[in-house]
């Protein structure tokens, strides 16, 4: 396959995905997840997501919230995290 014949790509992407028997399984440290939540709220911002991925997000964020369900400072920042109103602007990049 030519990686220049995109739908040669697109079919063979199709039929990759169809093949996999199994869901991915992932492990991650309570930090991760909430870094994850605040990375996909700000990616759930972009004007021009499509659905699927709105529902992505939501389906993540919705996991998150309940793997906090204990921890109501951390639903809490997730709440804000939904609200642009409380998104902060660096003037510089984090290093």
């Amino acid at each position: 396959m030519s990686v220049d014949d995109d739908a040669a790509v697109v079919a063979n992407l199709a039929e990759e995905l169809q093949a996999m028997e199994r869901p991915m399984e992932l492990r991650l440290a309570p930090t991760t997840v909430l870094q994850l939540a605040g990375l996909l709220q700000f990616a759930g911002r972009h004007p021009d997501l499509s659905p699927s991925h709105r529902r992505v997000i939501e389906t993540f964020l919705a996991a998150a919230r309940t793997y906090f369900a204990d921890a109501p400072t951390v639903l809490e920042l997730l709440r804000r995290g939904d609200d642009p109103k409380f998104d902060v602007v660096l003037r510089s990049p984090v290093h």
